[in-house]
């Protein structure tokens, strides 16, 4: 919503931005300018804590109005806590402020803003309740890196509701983060059961825990870049399907063409050997099985190299069917099976 100019036009200190407020967008705080930061080649300013607001066509500092009505926050503009929570906010802001601009990709500017909060809270404030989202935002500093974020249980509840109606755009956003996996990155793709008892989703079903669990689950397999330590892209699937059977899907599904595919002995390459090898660039490094014919056949506990630098690992290297050269190693006792072009 634009500024109108007779409110631009009042005299305030220099280095400082008006920003609308409220409601009704009808209330002007004034922040401090603090600097400014590098964003895809460009300078984005950065705006520090609000010194006033402008109240009846005049600048007001704060520190002129200290008579605050505290049973009335709502409808007192020069409302402002003095202590907000700091360091954890900042350092989160910090190391992810990237995803933000990835968002906005995708999503509408104040979308963009209210998914990177949440997610912000949710990493600092562990375990807290979609109700109280509100409450954790107004007393940390995110509400002045990013302010007038509506967090209201019923904006919230709502936000959430349609959020997950729009599967494509979920679907183009881990697309895109899987896109950026670097070749010699390593994708750690596992899958966890979610104990789920409800009638509405079709993917609670019976897993092969269920008799030690005696609760249906939900299958979520998902996949995380080890180097640069972010989690890249997730999908759910019903309970009782086999990890084998979902893995080509997960693969296809999020466009995972790059990098190096590190998994456990339920997700064996041979489940997506077509994607191996049309994906020059796509490369695995998979746990053998204990009575798998490849440890006799190829006498994979003879080995003829120890790397140095840490005992426990051990080298063996032979040419597999179709020429293609396999590098066999052990870590912590465990085969793995690795294939590079």
């Amino acid at each position: 919503m634009p500024i109108p100019r007779d409110i631009l036009d009042v005299e305030r200190p220099k280095n400082t931005v008006v920003i609308v407020y409220g409601v009704n967008k009808d209330k002007y705080a004034v922040r401090q300018r603090v600097g400014c930061k590098r964003v895809n080649g460009k300078n984005i300013p950065l705006n520090g804590p609000t010194i006033g607001h402008i109240i009846n066509g005049k600048y007001v500092p704060k520190n002129q109005n200290l008579n605050i009505n505290l049973s009335k926050k709502k409808d007192n503009p020069e409302f402002n806590l003095d202590l907000k929570d700091w360091a954890n906010i900042m350092l989160s802001n910090e190391l992810f402020s990237g995803i933000l601009e990835e968002l906005k990709e995708l999503y509408s500017e104040d979308d963009a803003h209210r998914i990177f909060a949440i997610s912000i809270l949710r990493v600092c404030y562990p375990g807290i309740k979609d109700y109280e989202l509100k409450e954790y935002y107004d007393n940390s500093f995110l509400s002045e890196l990013y302010p007038n974020i509506s967090l209201s249980k019923n904006i919230v509840s709502e936000f959430f509701k349609n959020l997950g109606k729009f599967c494509n755009t979920i679907k183009k956003f881990m697309q895109k983060r899987a896109d950026e996996v670097g070749l010699e990155h390593h994708l750690l793709i596992d899958g966890t059961l979610k104990s789920n008892e409800s009638k509405i989703n079709s993917l609670s079903e019976y897993s092969r825990k269920a008799k030690i669990k005696g609760a249906r689950d939900i299958s979520v397999l998902y996949a995380f870049d080890f180097d640069r330590m972010e989690p890249v892209c997730s999908k759910c699937y019903p309970g009782n399907m086999l990890d084998v059977t979902s893995y080509k899907d997960f693969i296809v599904e999020n466009g995972i063409k790059k990098g190096i595919i590190v998994a456990d002995k339920g997700f064996p390459s041979s489940a997506v050997q077509e994607q191996f090898d049309e994906n020059k660039d796509l490369h695995y490094l998979n746990p053998v099985k204990r009575n798998s014919k490849f440890i006799k056949t190829h006498n994979l506990l003879d080995f003829n190299q120890i790397l140095s630098g840490f005992e426990g690992i051990v080298t063996a290297k032979l040419v597999c069917h179709q020429n293609s050269p396999l590098n066999c190693q052990i870590l912590s006792s465990k085969i793995f099976l690795s294939k590079r072009s």
